[in-house]
């Protein structure tokens, strides 16, 4: 938790992975009575976490469904 931007939070060697909605959704759940770190407390951050995980609907599926 040293990265200033926790709506950025990256890994590999040279950070080319986006983990920002695996890593914030676990933070928020899983861990959030174990961290202490008031960037947790932002309002927005479930908000930004929903819209990160929202997958975009298949071009090729037949609309109505």
């Amino acid at each position: 938790m040293f990265e200033f931007e926790i709506t950025d939070l990256r890994m590999g060697f040279y950070d080319e992975y986006d983990a920002t909605a695996e890593l914030l959704g676990w933070l928020l759940t899983d861990v959030r009575d174990r961290v202490i770190d008031t960037r947790l407390d932002a309002p927005f951050l479930h908000e930004y976490l929903q819209a990160a995980t929202q997958r975009p609907r298949s071009s090729t599926s037949p609309s109505g469904i």
